[in-house]
């Protein structure tokens, strides 16, 4: 998993006279733990961590697609991961705080990422946007996308 992911919120949000308008790509609102660790952070800012959610335990599930192909998936790791954050309350204490962003925010995820859960990492920033009255005066805005795709 590359940081680069989250990196666009965590910029807009850490140099907002730098900054004038943010795009996240399947990102998330929230940095995380250096990949492997519950303890070091990916970010650090100002000579201080940047708050982050410790990486879960386990790793990439495998399975097989109709097709017959092998494929890995770290959406399940992240899920629980996330999952267990929430569950201790962990959230509110490292989400990346968007709405000091001073331009408008697009946010995109996808449905069907089998990196990570996306639309459920992303989602919790467009909803601080919301909150903090940012989408009224930038018209921020929040897509996550499905594609659905039958093979002949």
């Amino acid at each position: 998993m590359a940081a680069p992911q989250w990196a666009a919120l965590l910029a807009g949000a850490s140099f907002p006279t730098d900054i004038q308008a943010v795009v996240s790509y399947v990102g998330s609102s929230f940095a995380w733990a250096a990949p492997g660790s519950s303890t070091a952070p990916t970010w650090t800012l100002d000579g201080g961590d940047v708050p982050f959610l410790p990486w879960p335990t386990g790793g990439n599930t495998t399975f097989t697609r109709d097709s017959g192909i092998t494929a890995s998936s770290g959406e399940p790791f992240f899920r629980r991961g996330y999952e267990s954050a929430a569950d201790a309350g962990l959230l509110p204490l490292v989400i990346t705080r968007v709405e000091r962003i001073a331009g408008p925010v697009l946010i995109l995820g996808s449905g069907d990422d089998q990196v990570w859960p996306s639309c459920l990492l992303s989602a919790p920033a467009f909803a601080r946007l919301a909150d903090a009255g940012h989408v009224t005066t930038w018209g921020d805005e929040y897509r996550c996308f499905c594609l659905l795709y039958t093979s002949r």
